[in-house]
């Protein structure tokens, strides 16, 4: 591949000649011999580098190429006192071949010469011309990602070989983590921070590599495709120096890679590409200095960026708090919405009131609900009456306001807030249905927070949050009340001895609050070896290393409710 100078990049192919061909792995198919030799023989001359390209001929691709447009097959010499071909240094060093063209067939313009280089190699008996180099092991790939049972066929293989793989990338994690010169070869370029990286002997490995404390915003595509292309233009196929200080839930090595003694994560937040994920287990002032920068120039994502408002003091930490007494510490309940990774509503189970409210409302659907709105019906913010729900069946709600014509209620029983319809709302003048307090209860994990909405792993959160309670029988141990109201609750599902709160943070999808209330300092001492675990193992929130929250957003994302 060669970018041209107004920035067009386009792949290009020696004329006149053939190199041994790269094997497939994949296909179980073997180099050539002196494949390798030619390969590093071309990088190490023309990566990088300033050259002078000159396309002798073109030629259709073959038809399952599935190429755009016709082949540019070139002579690349690199610009000097006596300009050096690089076609002919390769016949020289015996790494290729010349190609035996049909009379009528274009060749390169300089093929005599070729020739005669191929010549000299063959009677010097270098490369292909010679004996075949010692055989050395193929290198062990760690960069292949095994997925158990994808194809449905051999599932317990799949599931054994996957688990062998992981074994080993932790086994070499040991070994490459405390090497402080670790050198490499940019295979191929994943993305802007994810990278496939050959480590020569001793080591001969390819391992996946993805950057630590940098962050490429995902919801902007321009900006996105910028930096992979900068990256690329920047470490492919180049010499690298790594330090590798993880592993992640992926069983991707995690650290940073340094071209031409250069971080190659700081070179992307220069240019506003990417973002610092800020870390608790070392110095980043020059990615701070670097962001700042940035955002003071509005380089990249940073020009149209917007402060987010100041966040609201958060009543899992600050609010005024006071606990329950005893004969309220445990309630049987069922989740009946979620809002966040750690923030949902639960009706308790075997509530009369409940029995009582969905007898009435069942009533109110075969009777006035099945009527016109009564005339002089005026719908009143804070106002509890009927709610006509997606399922055909009507609620108690609370008007909380009107917005472009429809009214924001509140379902008072679920949790779960929706936009309706004037003639969806009805009067509830029953006053012995309408006075029930609501029944669903505000709660939140004790002790524990979630990623931030803008963070990649929170819809894992949530989903996993969904799948462990949704449509449950749940034991909960409440712990406190705040000033709020809310319930600061474990969850626990019948049968099962681990909380819910236990099992997302082994997965690294919970952190424990920083300032935890005095109400919960003995269940924060219980659940901070489950952290530092998935820290230890770079899982879920923790893949980028122990990451400061400091700088985390807390709004909240819904799960559409359910019935």
């Amino acid at each position: 591949m060669v970018q041209e100078q107004n920035g067009r990049v386009r792949r290009v192919y020696l004329a006149s000649i053939q190199a041994p061909r790269i094997g497939n792995a994949k296909r179980e198919v073997a180099d050539e011999s002196w494949a390798q030799e030619s390969k590093e023989f071309l990088r190490k001359r023309l990566i990088g580098k300033r050259v002078r390209v000159a396309i002798e001929y073109t030629r259709p691709p073959p038809p399952k190429a599935n190429e755009p447009g016709p082949r540019a097959y070139v002579s690349i010499s690199l610009p000097g006192k006596s300009e050096t071909g690089v076609t002919e240094s390769l016949l020289l060093n015996g790494l290729a071949t010349v190609s035996n063209h049909r009379m009528e067939d274009p060749r390169a313009s300089n093929y005599d010469e070729l020739l005669a280089a191929e010549e000299k190699a063959r009677q010097a008996k270098k490369g292909v011309h010679g004996k075949a180099p010692p055989k050395s092991a193929a290198p062990l790939d760690l960069s292949e990602r095994l997925r158990p049972g994808a194809d449905g066929k051999d599932k317990d293989k799949a599931e054994a070989a996957a688990r062998q793989q992981s074994a080993k990338v932790k086994q070499f994690l040991g070994i490459l983590s405390k090497e402080k010169a670790l050198r490499g070869v940019v295979e191929f370029v994943f993305s802007a921070t994810h990278f496939k990286i050959a480590l020569p002997a001793p080591h001969n490995l390819i391992i996946s590599l993805v950057l630590t404390g940098v962050r490429v915003p995902r919801d902007k595509k321009a900006i996105s495709e910028a930096a992979v292309n900068f990256v690329r233009a920047e470490c492919n196929q180049q010499d690298v120096r790594l330090d590798v200080s993880g592993v992640d839930k992926g069983d991707n090595f995690v650290g940073t890679v340094y071209v031409n003694g250069k971080s190659i994560a700081l070179s992307l937040v220069e240019e506003g590409f990417a973002d610092v994920i800020l870390l608790r287990d070392r110095p980043q002032d020059d990615l701070k200095a670097a962001r700042d920068a940035a955002l003071a120039q509005k380089k990249g994502f940073w020009k149209d960026w917007v402060p987010p408002p100041p966040k609201p003091v958060e009543s899992e930490e600050k609010a005024e708090e006071t606990t329950f007494n005893a004969a309220e510490q445990y309630i049987n309940v069922r989740v009946t919405e979620i809002v966040s990774p750690t923030n949902f509503f639960v009706q308790v189970t075997g509530n009369e009131a409940m029995a009582f409210v969905e007898e009435e409302m069942r009533r109110f659907g075969d009777g006035p609900g099945s009527n016109p709105p009564p005339a002089g019906f005026v719908i009143k913010r804070g106002t509890v009456c009927a709610g006509l729900f997606g399922d055909g069946s009507w609620y108690r709600v609370r008007v909380v306001a009107q917005e472009e014509g429809q009214w924001n209620v509140n379902f008072i029983d679920y949790g779960n807030t929706e936009l309706l319809p004037a003639e969806s709302l009805r009067p509830l003048n029953d006053e012995s249905v309408r006075s029930v307090p609501p029944l669903a209860r505000n709660c939140t994990l004790a002790g524990v927070k979630g990623p931030a909405a803008n963070d990649a792993a929170f819809d894992d959160t949530l989903r996993a949050l969904h799948d462990l309670v949704w449509g449950q029988e749940l034991l909960g141990l409440v712990h406190l009340k705040d000033a709020t109201g809310k319930l600061h609750v474990t969850l626990q599902r019948k049968g099962e001895d681990t909380s819910v709160t236990a099992q997302l943070l082994e997965q690294g999808l919970l952190r424990i609050l920083s300032r935890p209330s005095r109400h919960l300092t003995e269940l924060v001492a219980k659940l901070q070896p489950l952290e530092r675990t998935a820290q230890q193992q770079h899982l879920g929130i923790w893949e980028y290393g122990v990451v400061s929250d400091t700088e985390e957003d807390d709004r909240d994302r819904s799960l559409p409710p359910r019935r």
